[in-house]
């Protein structure tokens, strides 16, 4: 109570149950809270009972009690006021203070002394970084305020932000007609501002209505932002006789243009105001608002860091045509900085009517992680993607940087001493410490030279490309050392008879020759290893001295790359590599890895020149030969063979393997014997790989034993294969049967292995 007036109540206690212990005490446990008005200082409470009106043990009053209840108050949490911006820009490298803050509270007063920041801002690095200030007030209620600081580059500072000015958009029709005698209720207006935000609530309204006389009333709307710009815009109010009058038929000139009805082109179909068959009396507005179209999309994203062209819009009215080049665009975009950013665009026609206002919304978001390494082809719609990159040593100390792309795109090589396995996105050379210049033209197939690499330094490269219509590729990294050169010494001449100084050791890689299936050197292979891992591309190679199967796929790799030097030489014209590091390859290793020529010796030259002719001679053989007979011959047990000999005195066996398994394990192995030594092919003997037997017809001036070894000449094996398989299955002998066939008395003497 209140004096006499009652505040509250609360529900009555419900009904006894009869029978119920009149002496019984009843207790009705209050739990409502109610809203005291500050100018209460106390509560009395009633305590009363009341008769039990329902059956004969009613209940009287016993007691009534009036207790005091002191008025709670409920505490009320501190205000904290951010002074300066918010946020606020910081220019990097430069020095922040913190403007601060003011913190007040309805019971303690003033608190800014209590106020607690929290955070830092580092302004050698561009970014954004939050700082908070708490305050708690003597009850232990908290608040808070954050400021965003936003550290910009240096050229935010050259072209500081332009206060924009508001908005003002009309709620409701403009113009806006009321009936005469009729209530009026302005449905007001919004504004927003680029820097201030929502300025509804500053909006002013000047003017009024008589809605007791027909007439026209403007009603003005002002609104000002924090930097002192002011916007205004007008609502044209009709008041009119009666809701069955349209604009176009009223006899008021209804937006002000001084053109009435008929005379007002708007009221026209085709906006012709002399044209009185497209007169429109029951239109309703004598001014049509103007159309904002954005052109593009209405909502935008733009990769950090790359730059942002606004495409603007355009606007079109009724009455006044084409008001693109009228179309105010407030708001603005830093690309420079993950956010979203709006546009707004509005335009006024030539009687003051606002169109609708349009908003881009720009978002400006994180770079996205490029393809590293192979990642496929595909169409141009597909992202960027780099692929078959490889790096290749030149002369005068230079690097060749060679790569693929699915799509056109630009050309340069980030490099330097140091390996980057996690690219810095965002720095333009993604971690390394040197670039070369961006090559501008659009290719699929790139080359990019170095100059200037210093010798026995670790190089590490990576190709970059570019396309306006995609993100950046980056390949993967390349590495390459350059082998210093040795000084050239000239030579000394000394005086006769004395022996002269020694020579200089110069530069000799690989010291011996190396293939898969020999006992080679752990040290020689972990050298040519590491020369195919590091100066051919084959970064996935494992160094560790044993030449495998992953090795001989480099190798044979290598052949086909040099071909023309390594393989060509020797009259091998067919496509497909041999694996064998013999003289060619080996020369060719050293000459790549030390920078320098290696001349071959009288001798290599005389077996490549010798196998080269003995090779022509093979394939003329196998063109010209007369009767392949003996490519199939008779097929005899070991018990029965005599190893029959032509007139020259020399036979030939073909070992064709294990008939009785059926299954062939690999190619026949031809062996020539001179008749000197009349002996059988031993089973311990090692199986070689070796040409077809039936190009051994056309060979002449026998003297010694060949072993010619291809790696694959498909048609030619395969047939023989066949051929001999057959023939031979046939017999079914139980034997390892040998296939004999006469040659010429003269065999020329060839390498096993090229």
């Amino acid at each position: 109570m209140n004096g006499s007036n009652l505040v509250a109540e609360t529900t009555h206690t419900m009904d006894l149950f009869d029978s119920y212990n009149c002496f019984a005490m009843v207790q009705d446990n209050i739990q409502t809270n109610f809203l005291i008005a500050e100018n209460i200082d106390s509560v009395v409470a009633q305590h009363a009972a009341y008769p039990d009106i329902s059956s004969s043990n009613d209940l009287w009053p016993v007691c009534i009690a009036f207790d005091d209840v002191s008025a709670t108050v409920t505490n009320q949490p501190p205000t904290i006021d951010l002074l300066g911006q918010n946020p606020m820009p910081i220019v990097v490298n430069t020095t922040f203070t913190d403007p601060g803050a003011t913190a007040t509270d309805l019971e303690d007063g003033n608190l800014t002394s209590s106020i607690i920041v929290t955070g830092a801002v580092n302004t050698s690095v561009i970014g954004i970084y939050p700082i908070t200030y708490k305050v708690v007030d003597s009850g232990g209620s908290i608040t808070a305020a954050t400021r965003t600081v936003t550290v910009v580059p240096a050229t935010y500072a050259q072209c500081p932000p332009v206060n924009q000015s508001p908005v003002i958009t009309l709620l409701g029709s403009n113009p806006m007609t009321v009936l005469l005698n009729a209530a009026f209720t302005d449905p007001g207006a919004s504004s927003t501002d680029p820097e201030d935000g929502d300025l509804t609530s500053s909006i002013v309204a000047t003017g009024a209505v008589n809605t007791s006389a027909t007439g026209t009333y403007p009603i003005l709307y002002t609104v000002t932002d924090s930097g002192g710009l002011i916007a205004t815009t007008t609502r044209i109010v009709l008041v009119v006789q009666n809701s069955l009058v349209y604009q176009c038929s009223d006899g008021l000139d209804n937006d002000g243009d001084g053109a009435i009805d008929m005379a007002d082109k708007t009221c026209h179909s085709d906006a012709v105001a002399t044209n009185t068959v497209s007169y429109l009396p029951t239109k309703n507005t004598e001014n049509e608002l103007p159309i904002i179209t954005l052109t593009g999309a209405s909502n935008v994203e733009v990769v950090v860091g790359d730059p942002y062209g606004d495409q603007g819009a355009t606007a079109l009215d009724f009455e006044d045509g084409n008001l693109t080049s009228s179309i105010l665009a407030t708001g603005s975009v830093d690309s420079q900085t993950i956010g979203t950013y709006s546009i707004y665009y509005n335009v006024k026609d030539s009687q003051n009517a606002s169109a609708q206002q349009k908003v881009r919304t720009v978002i400006v978001k994180a770079r996205p992680a490029v393809c590293v390494g192979n990642c496929g082809g595909g169409p141009s719609s597909t992202p960027l993607n780099i692929f078959n990159e490889k790096v290749e040593a030149k002369p005068d100390n230079s690097a060749l940087i060679t790569w693929q792309t699915n799509v056109s795109a630009d050309s340069r090589v980030v490099y330097g001493a140091n390996s980057v396995n996690s690219l810095v996105f965002g720095h333009f050379n993604y971690g390394y410490a040197t670039t070369t210049v961006t090559e501008n033209g659009l290719v699929l197939s790139h080359s990019l030279l170095i100059t200037s690499i210093q010798p026995d330094i670790h190089y590490y490269f990576r190709p970059v490309s570019d396309n306006p219509s995609a993100d950046p590729a980056v390949g993967k990294e390349l590495t390459l050392i350059i082998a210093k050169q040795p000084p050239v010494v000239p030579p000394v001449v000394p005086p006769a008879g004395e022996a002269g100084p020694p020579a200089p050791v110069e530069c000799n890689y690989l010291l011996e020759y190396l293939r898969i299936d020999l006992p080679n050197n752990p040290v020689e292979v972990t050298k040519l290893q590491r020369f195919l891992k590091e100066n051919e591309g084959f970064a996935d190679l494992q160094v560790n001295g044993v030449f495998g199967q992953a090795t001989l796929d480099a190798v044979n790799i290598f052949q086909m790359r040099y071909f023309p030097s390594v393989l060509s030489p020797w009259g091998y014209d067919y496509n497909q590599p041999t694996g064998y590091v013999y003289i060619t390859t080996k020369k060719r290793v050293n000459e790549i890895y030390c920078q320098r020529p290696f001349p071959l010796t009288q001798e290599q030259n005389d077996e490549i020149a010798f196998t080269r002719n003995a090779l022509q001679s093979l394939m003329t053989a196998s063109t010209s030969a007369p009767t392949p007979a003996p490519l199939v011959g008779q097929v005899e047990s070991k018990d029965n063979v005599a190893q029959k000999q032509n007139a020259t005195g020399t036979s030939v066996a073909v070992n064709v393997g294990n008939i009785d398994n059926a299954v062939p394990t690999g190619p026949p192995t031809i062996k020539v014997v001179p008749t000197g030594e009349n002996r059988p092919v031993e089973e311990s003997e090692p199986e070689e790989p070796l040409f077809l037997a039936s190009i051994v017809n056309g060979l002449t001036n026998a003297k010694n034993i060949v072993m010619i070894e291809f790696s694959l000449i498909v048609l030619f094996i395969a047939l023989a294969f066949v051929f001999i398989f057959v023939a031979v299955k046939r017999r079914r002998k139980p034997q390892e049967p040998l296939v004999n066939f006469s040659v010429p008395d003269s065999l020329p003497v060839m390498p096993d292995k090229l």
